[in-house]
């Protein structure tokens, strides 16, 4: 796709960018603006099994894989969008970098980020995601969005690293840091998060203007 290019009210399904290098970027898309368009069930080795530096309107980015970084989508910005069961085998299940605003993530896996890695995010709602590290979000900025249900075996259930601010973080659990582990957080709330060794609602960061009940 030419990077200026709209393409609106199109599905774009089990799309297979399976080569090496470049050959194996975006599996459902590859570069551009997309507007209402479902975006499902496409596959990427390197990076982007739906998007790669795509522009996303009003999407449904659905069941989309890769084999690296960003399942859902990688790069580019999302607006007011679904990023649902969505897997990456390393990083960012539903989204790698970029920004995301108003945007939904559900039930998206990755090793690290199982909603998202990197980038920032805005007003936007975390739900159901799992990864080893980071349940929901990965070393990212996200402000002003809510982190429920999350879960990760191993550290930061509901964000690992990284900067949330204005976020209400509930209900997430994992081995070290059931809501956050590590990072910043500024004026969040932290609500029954778990943890089955240490920090049930946040371990080691930095927590200013937060409350934890």
């Amino acid at each position: 796709t030419a990077p200026n290019a709209l393409i609106k009210g199109f599905e774009i399904k089990k799309g297979n960018a399976n080569g090496s290098s470049t050959n194996g970027y975006g599996g459902g898309t590859y570069y551009g603006n997309f507007e209402e368009c479902i975006i499902d069930s496409n596959y990427a080795t390197q990076y982007g099994g739906g998007a790669y530096y795509s522009n996303l309107k009003n999407c449904s980015i659905l069941h989309n894989n890769c084999s690296n970084y960003g399942g859902g989508a990688y790069y580019g910005n999302a607006y007011n969008c679904l990023f649902n069961h969505n897997t990456a085998s390393y990083m960012g299940g539903g989204k790698y970098y970029g920004t995301a605003n108003n945007s939904t993530f559900r039930q998206n896996q990755a090793q690290y980020g199982g909603a998202a890695a990197g980038g920032n995010i805005y007003y936007s709602d975390f739900t159901a995601n799992g990864a080893k590290y980071g349940g929901a979000i990965y070393d990212l900025n996200c402000y002003y969005s809510t982190i429920s249900n999350n879960s990760a075996s191993n550290y930061g259930g509901g964000s690992y690293y990284g900067y949330t601010y204005s976020c209400l973080i509930s209900k997430n659990s994992a081995n070290y840091g059931g809501g956050k582990y590590y990072g910043t957080a500024i004026n969040c709330t932290f609500s029954n998060n778990y943890a089955t060794t240490n920090g049930g609602g946040t371990c080691y960061g930095n927590y200013y203007n937060s409350i934890l009940w």
